[in-house]
């Protein structure tokens, strides 16, 4: 049997040989020692990320020389793929790639290719997260289907933050921001190594549904202490615990794991392809990026820095906008007062929209930005478990204080 190096190595290189290009000139290219226009705000943000994630193995200063070697495989994908660039999260993944390929640059670089421009689908990493979105969608769909009982329970706690006086609910989805980070990171950061490897290996053999497939086995995993959970509140603080517990390999031992997510269902799943194609066309992205008319940039997902500068604080907020749809939007700030509009002058919301539960990932995400009035949206969101309850207080309260204003108009 090969080992994971082989069969990684193996599935990239068919994948360079099909795209029929000339790989030592693309190789020189990426690895160019030159500086490109790009390359500096590039480099800037990667070694920005690499000090804020710290990777296993690539953090600290006795790992200067392994960081460095992190570093120009991600500034090489991001020279090989203009519209994806860099996106906050791929240094796990380049980390995990570079641990298994013996630190060989060249190789790395092959495996990311194939995976990210390959395997996962396509926009999944672009500015607008456009198959995140969709496949945050489609993993709810199916948690309906194969945990019915965890799916209700959980749809009950979130519409438990119902407001008495207006109706609307304004709690996400609970399981949004755990499996958001999941699936950007394929794993790699919330099981144990040895497991995160072997679903690296099915993902890599069988295809993206493997994301979908492993966080339904996950939270299925996790469901007898869900189960007892009373409140959301309850829920932020138990998942505060459980993701610490998720890093025992006896309790997500990869074995385990696997026969769950084999077991399922055939591959592919019968009803992926469709739900997929569903929601590919009745979902927006998570940023509103894309139709600014600006140059794609990086994409800054998990940052949990409190030296951030207003860019980063945008881009941070554009992305999470699917999980925490920010109230602001609803509400003009000219003149000093409120009215019936957006930021950018269009009409307001209807009050159905304020019910976050009816509503897909990504849903907000497509409003044009307007930095002049954007205040109210420049705190920084972190998916750090001790501050998300604090984080969903005040989303709430923003929310519950734009719907009592557009309704006394």
């Amino acid at each position: 049997m090969k080992c994971p190096l082989q069969v990684w190595l193996s599935l990239a290189d068919q994948h360079i040989a099909a795209l029929k290009i000339d790989w030592d000139k693309t190789r020189k290219f990426a690895f160019n020692e030159r500086s490109n226009p790009d390359d500096n705000k590039l480099g800037m943000q990667i070694v920005k990320d690499l000090h804020r994630t710290g990777c296993d193995g690539f953090s600290g200063q006795e790992n200067e020389g392994d960081r460095a070697v992190l570093k120009r495989v991600l500034l090489a994908y991001a020279r090989w793929n203009k519209v994806v660039g860099y996106c906050q999260g791929f240094n796990v993944l380049a980390a995990m790639i570079l641990d298994v390929v013996n630190r060989r640059e060249e190789d790395a670089l092959k495996v990311m290719i194939y995976l990210v421009d390959h395997v996962l689908p396509e926009s999944y990493f672009a500015n607008n997260l456009r198959a995140l979105s969709v496949d945050m969608a489609v993993f709810r769909d199916l948690l309906r289907m194969q945990l019915p009982q965890l799916s209700k329970h959980l749809d009950h706690l979130q519409a438990a933050a119902r407001d008495d006086t207006t109706g609307a609910n304004y709690e996400p989805p609970l399981t949004n921001v755990f499996t958001m980070q999941w699936f950007l990171t394929l794993f790699a950061t919330c099981l144990p190594k040895p497991t995160a490897l072997r679903i690296w290996d099915s993902i890599l053999l069988e295809g993206s549904e493997v994301l979908l497939r492993t966080a339904v086995a996950i939270w299925g995993k996790l469901e007898d202490r869900i189960l007892a959970i009373q409140s959301a509140d309850e829920f932020y603080t138990t998942m505060g615990l459980l993701t610490q517990e998720m890093l025992d390999e006896s309790i997500m031992n990869a074995d385990g794991l696997l026969k769950i997510v084999y077991s399922m269902a055939i591959f592919p799943h019968p009803q992926l392809a469709e739900l997929r194609e569903k929601y590919t066309y009745n979902i927006t992205p998570f940023t509103a990026a894309m139709s600014t008319g600006r140059k794609p940039k990086s994409v800054n997902i998990f940052s949990d820095e409190d030296d951030l500068d207003d860019e980063d604080v945008m881009e941070n907020i554009n992305c999470f906008t699917g999980m925490f749809p920010p109230a602001s939007l609803a509400i003009s700030s000219s003149a000093g007062s409120p009215h019936k509009h957006h930021l950018n002058g269009e009409p307001s919301l209807s009050s159905s929209f304020a019910d976050i539960s009816k509503l897909s990932p990504g849903a907000y995400g497509a409003q044009p930005e307007n930095h002049a009035n954007n205040g109210i949206l420049s705190e920084r969101m972190t998916t750090d478990i001790d501050m998300l309850r604090n984080h969903y207080r005040r989303l709430r309260e923003r929310q519950q204080q734009a719907h009592i204003i557009l309704s006394s108009e």
